[in-house]
């Protein structure tokens, strides 16, 4: 046997162990192996297997919800099959499909469409039958409210499995299923009820839960809406046990939502908010879309029961997603706004391109204007950031220089070392928003060390960070911190004996409080010492208050800081400095 022959079965092999374990959601395992297949059929050359790698790898990332990164590895899979049309035919529908139930997924029916539609025309071209095809277009026009156009297509994917020889009963039962949740949204409760009643039988008869799960579902949804409240919870907590028996999560939000609904309809409210928070908990590990109906209903509750406060709050993190969610849909509108008009260039009758152009102008400026005051905002924070990086390394230029007259060569050559770190440091922080709390304590310990050398270690500094503040995920605004340090130093301790500066960093509700204490001469001596010396005030502290009311605005950081004298026995004795840093994007 030649190692080509040896290498095809070992790859055979390790696709069908990918798909065993899919079956059994045991993702780590399977895209372990994923990764070995996909260096084996590079090696190798083989494009079927390399094919079938990045496929099943858009199906194990869609599983851990991650559906764009899904959509990527689907897309390369298409591409590899694409290099051979005719010998592949199969797989690229079947990749066509599964990319176009993805890009149903995220709301963009027209690509789904056109891949959907082509999986069909290869399919008929070949003489394949596609019902999956079929069963995924009426999907969509499910979401577009077009049941009579669903009802169609799902009646051609049974005609297909029905022409087949052997019949694939499975797929007719869930064809079936999907047809008589059309049949209730239309009104025809009796055929949707005879329906269920069919497939009911199948899957206990042969133990197809996923199956069970939506037909159970399905009559749960039935009785609901003929009042009958009773069997409704039954069969829906019924659907919801096996979906967390098998670990089938996908129906979980509408089956807690019907839930809450029949509680809501019996006065058991205790019940009510434990099944609508259930669903929140699902939806949160889902799309958008569901999280905010789930609020809607939780803002609903909040209502009924004259709990404003917590209603408040809710209808607060609606605000929040739906800010979101429309500035996708602007950006999306404003992409296809772009192609229309690159296609409109081809044309060559100039007058039309004109007016189109003047159209896209107009439609540009309404769609942007969000978006582009967004991003003035924080392209304005951010270039007041990089003005403090400059301002930084000139004071400590400063320091060096006087360094260099006053020591010896290898103390100065230890010292431009230790400066060479620093801006290292200093660089990476001037190209971030916000850097890891663990970056910009190490960026202060280097300046506060090399400004201890320059005043011949005439003060402490002491740092004290709570434990329950993660420093190497906990994200600070860069150059925060420094400029209030380099205050207390320049302005409150270089020129006491025994000064110290403290900084304190503690937790809060949605982030955190930063102290900034020294024992130095006070703001008042330091005021007149710099109108005696020509000082003159801090760059970086206007800086900072620049930024701290633009904070306001921001949708990442939101800061401020007040500055205290610090007393004993009437007299001054040094400065504190309370900074109040809150994460808008942490959840409380």
């Amino acid at each position: 046997m030649s190692r080509k022959e040896i290498q095809e079965q070992e790859m055979e092999a390790i696709s069908l162990e990918i798909n065993s374990l899919i079956e059994k959601r045991e993702v780590d395992k399977a895209l372990d192996l994923v990764e070995k297949l996909i260096t084996i059929a590079k090696i190798s050359k083989s494009i079927l297997y390399l094919g079938k790698a990045y496929s099943d790898k858009g199906i194990l990332i869609y599983g851990l919800n991650d559906t764009i990164q899904a959509i990527n590895y689907m897309e390369i899979s298409l591409a590899i099959f694409k290099k051979n049309k005719v010998k592949f035919y199969k797989e690229i529908i079947k990749t066509s499909n599964s990319l176009g139930v993805l890009y149903r997924k995220i709301g963009d029916n027209k690509k789904a469409l056109v891949l959907l539609f082509e999986s069909v025309e290869i399919s008929e071209k070949n003489l394949e039958k596609n019902s999956t095809a079929y069963n995924n277009i009426a999907f969509i026009y499910i979401a577009q409210s077009n049941y009579i156009k669903a009802l169609e297509y799902y009646k051609l994917a049974i005609k297909i499995e029905e022409d087949n020889i052997p019949s694939n009963k499975k797929k007719i039962i869930s064809y079936l299923s999907n047809i008589a949740s059309l049949y209730i949204k239309i009104g025809e409760s009796e055929k949707a009820e005879k329906i269920y009643k069919r497939t009911y039988v199948y899957c206990k008869k042969n133990n197809e839960l996923e199956l069970l799960i939506i037909t159970l579902k399905g009559l749960g949804i039935l009785l609901h809406d003929k009042e009958n409240f009773a069997e409704s919870e039954k069969y829906l907590k019924k659907s919801i046990e096996v979906s967390f028996k098998i670990n089938f999560k996908v129906h979980l939000v509408e089956l807690y939502s019907f839930l809450s609904k029949i509680y809501s309809k019996t006065d058991r409210r205790k019940l009510q908010l434990g099944s609508i928070l259930k669903a929140l908990e699902m939806a949160a590990e889902s799309y958008q879309t569901k999280e905010i109906s789930v609020l809607e209903e939780l803002h609903k509750y909040y209502l009924d029961i004259n709990n404003y406060k917590d209603a408040q709050e809710t209808l607060a993190r609606i605000y929040l997603l739906y800010k979101e969610n429309t500035q996708k849909e602007k950006d999306e509108k404003l992409l296809e706004l772009q192609e229309q008009f690159e296609a409109q260039q081809k044309d060559k009758l100039i007058v039309q391109e004109q007016k189109f152009n003047k159209r896209l102008q107009e439609s540009n400026h309404k769609l942007t204007k969000a978006l582009a005051d967004q991003q003035a905002l924080e392209l304005h924070i951010k270039s007041l950031q990089l003005q403090l990086s400059p301002h930084f390394i000139f004071n400590t230029l400063q320091s060096i220089q006087g360094y260099i007259f006053n020591k010896s060569p290898f103390e100065t050559s230890d010292y431009l070392a230790e400066f060479a770190v620093l801006m290292r440091n200093v660089l990476k922080a001037s190209r971030e928003l916000a850097i890891p709390l663990q970056l910009e304590l190490s960026l202060l310990q280097n300046y506060v060390s090399l400004e201890q050398k320059r005043f011949k270690n005439s003060f402490d500094y002491q740092e004290l960070v709570s434990d329950e503040i993660n420093i190497e995920n906990t994200l600070i605004p860069s150059f925060l911190i420094q400029p209030f340090i380099e205050n207390a130093i320049l302005h409150g301790v270089s020129t006491q004996k025994n000064g110290v500066v403290y900084l304190v960093i503690r937790k809060k509700k949605k982030g955190y409080y930063i102290h900034i204490v020294d024992n130095g001469m006070g703001r008042e001596a330091a005021a007149l010492l710099e109108k005696k010396t020509h000082q003159g005030k801090s760059m970086a502290l206007d800086i900072l208050s620049e930024r701290c009311k633009l904070s306001k605005d921001s949708p990442n950081f939101s800061y401020n800081y007040k500055i205290f004298n610090r007393f004993s026995k009437s007299a001054n004795t040094g400065t504190h400095v309370v900074l109040s840093v809150e994460n808008k994007k942490m959840k409380s």
